[in-house]
């Protein structure tokens, strides 16, 4: 199984494709760019290209549990890219504050959210 997971950012937007096992990391790349039509037309031909089985976008959250302030901007990527026909995506909820604070806990709590949802 193949993931691709999207860290979508202000300018950069990074990108990460799994190797055949879907533990590995095999491909990464990272898309330049302000604008959201570019990263969304550069990842639908990353899609195209590679064919993951599955697509992960990180979703922000605060260190209470609520959206993150570019919490928006990612459903509406999100949005666009199933608009575009692409459906088997997951939003990774990532909370980098608490991921600088404790990054052993919050990478034990991704682990959990990915093995929940059947991606590793």
């Amino acid at each position: 199984m193949r993931i691709m997971a999207i860290d979508y950012g202000d300018a950069h937007t990074g990108v990460a494709l799994s190797d055949p096992t879907g533990f590995l990391v095999g491909t990464t790349t990272t898309i330049n760019s302000w604008r959201q039509e570019v990263v969304l037309g550069r990842l639908l031909e990353l899609i195209e290209e590679h064919r993951p089985d599955e697509v992960v976008l990180g979703f922000p959250k605060n260190m209470d549990g609520t959206d993150g302030r570019k919490a928006d901007l990612y459903r509406e990527l999100a949005a666009r890219l199933e608009e575009a026909g692409y459906r088997g995506m997951y939003a990774f909820e990532c909370n980098d504050a608490a991921y600088r604070q404790d990054p052993r806990r919050a990478d034990r709590q991704n682990v959990a959210w990915l093995e929940s949802h059947n991606i590793l």
